[in-house]
């Protein structure tokens, strides 16, 4: 008699578990197709297109878009007003241990027209005119010198006043149209 012990039978718990995988993936697949049959054949009852509900509908497209048809543009003037921007450094070298040198104040002094889709939201724009003014107050005190002083700063500022007032006109409604669309700078200067 050996002492030599038989070889083990390979155990079928650590064998390949793709064939389960696969046959998981495909249920869900099957699964997933049913219910979007059962869905759209069973459930989902389309409403019936009825003469009336078509002419209800047109109406409301032709006159939707008689109103836009309708409106007038109109301008609305802001008077000038001068605002402190952002302080710059100075840009003189400093000794060592010196203190820092001091801050060189600017302000800017602007005034626009704002133009509005329809000439009826003037009353609107009249509204919110005091949150408008605090705001661009605030906006015009975060920008800097150098912003101001090129074209594309005085672009963003062009771009950021149509959003406030736009945000500030239609607040609390989604996907409504835009109340302005564009500013004319009257006066602007930089010091």
């Amino acid at each position: 008699m050996s002492d030599a012990k038989p070889a083990a039978a390979p155990s079928q718990s650590g064998g390949s578990k793709l064939p389960l995988i696969l046959a998981l993936v495909n249920t869900v697949v099957v699964l997933a197709g049913l219910g979007t049959l059962v869905y759209t054949r069973v459930l989902y009852k389309k409403p019936p297109i009825t003469e009336d509900g078509a002419r209800e509908e047109l109406e409301k497209k032709l006159a939707a878009s008689a109103k836009k048809a309708k409106a007038v543009k109109a301008l609305i003037k802001f008077e000038p007003m001068t605002v402190n921007i952002k302080a710059t450094q100075s840009s003189a070298p400093q000794a060592a241990g010196a203190p820092p040198a001091p801050s060189k104040m600017h302000y800017v002094n602007v005034g626009f027209f704002l133009e509005i889709r329809d000439s009826d939201d003037e009353s609107l724009i009249a509204d919110i005119k005091p949150k408008f003014l605090d705001k661009l107050l605030q906006t015009l005190g975060n920008m800097n010198y150098e912003e101001l002083t090129t074209v594309q700063g005085r672009y963003i500022l062009r771009t950021k006043i149509v959003n406030l007032i736009n945000q500030l006109a239609n607040a609390g409604q989604k996907n409504a149209d835009p109340v302005a669309t564009q500013v004319y700078f009257t006066d602007f200067v930089v010091q």
